[in-house]
């Protein structure tokens, strides 16, 4: 639940803390087996209905776990057959007897066998594609599994055994934290795998910039010097070119003055109008 809250997105650290509750809760009020469930629930009138009814919603809450982790390797149809055959026998445990809801529940065990074996092939499936901690809950959910098919067994004295299924929990248990542990060890290397591409990403997006600055410079001081040659060019030799023609058109001023004023009037604008551009080609 802890891990819950901190994360909301881990909804199967939720629904692992239900399993656990509803299988405590199962343990506890098993008053034939257990000393502890004698002292609490001797005071509940039919502890018998408690139980059954634990054990009935801890089936598909323990697949909705374990689908939460690998969705890709367990169908989402048989966790919504996994709710409606508990939510029958629930109602059932409700509206019967004690007795004949007892009388029903080997029916429940023959589901609860085929879910069992279903779940070990999907995680089977989920270990062999390297899902991150699925052989761990591979391992842990084998224990766990056999564990309830001899306690249903036994149950319906078909063999004769002991109940094994706090042993087999224990061990799914220990699994699931030696998979949460492989999965913070995996998320904290992923983080500092990224930290460290992070920073070079950053080392090679700064060296980037800095080249970019560079050629910026570059270009500028470029466009400064061909901006000062063609200004040389334009001054050393267009300038001079307009000079002479200049100096030209005044002669043929002088000239044509005593010809035709006209004229003359025409080679002087000529003259000026070249004037005019060599002062704008020095500006």
């Amino acid at each position: 639940l802890l891990f819950f809250c901190l994360h909301r997105k881990m909804t199967a650290a939720l629904y692992f803390a239900s399993y656990c509750f509803l299988l405590t809760g199962f343990q506890l009020t098993d008053v034939s087996t257990d000393w502890v469930g004698k002292v609490l629930f001797k005071h509940i009138p039919d502890p018998i209905f408690l139980n059954l009814i634990c054990l009935i919603i801890s089936v598909p809450v323990g697949y909705r776990f374990l689908r939460a982790l690998y969705p890709a390797d367990l169908s989402r149809r048989i966790q919504q057959a996994s709710w409606t055959v508990a939510a029958v026998f629930a109602f059932s445990g409700i509206i019967l007897s004690t007795m004949t809801f007892s009388s029903i529940i080997p029916v429940y065990y023959v589901f609860c066998s085929l879910l069992i074996l279903y779940c070990m092939v999907g995680l089977l499936a989920a270990t062999l594609k390297k899902r991150q901690g699925a052989m761990f809950s591979l391992l842990g959910f084998i224990a766990f599994g056999f564990a309830g098919l001899n306690d249903m067994l036994y149950d319906m004295q078909l063999i004769h055994s002991i109940y094994l299924l706090k042993w087999g929990t224990s061990g799914f248990i220990l699994a699931q934290a030696f998979g949460l542990s492989s999965r913070f060890s995996y998320a904290f290397t992923a983080v500092e795998q990224l930290s460290a591409k992070l920073k070079d990403k950053n080392l090679s997006l700064e060296k980037e910039m800095d080249e970019r600055l560079r050629l910026e410079r570059e270009i500028v001081n470029i466009s400064e010097e061909e901006r000062r040659r063609i200004s040389r060019d334009l001054h050393d030799g267009l300038c001079q070119h307009l000079a002479g023609i200049e100096l030209m058109s005044q002669v043929l001023e002088q000239k044509l003055s005593a010809r035709s004023q006209a004229d003359a009037a025409r080679a002087g604008e000529i003259a000026r109008f070249v004037r005019e551009a060599i002062g704008q080609t020095r500006s």
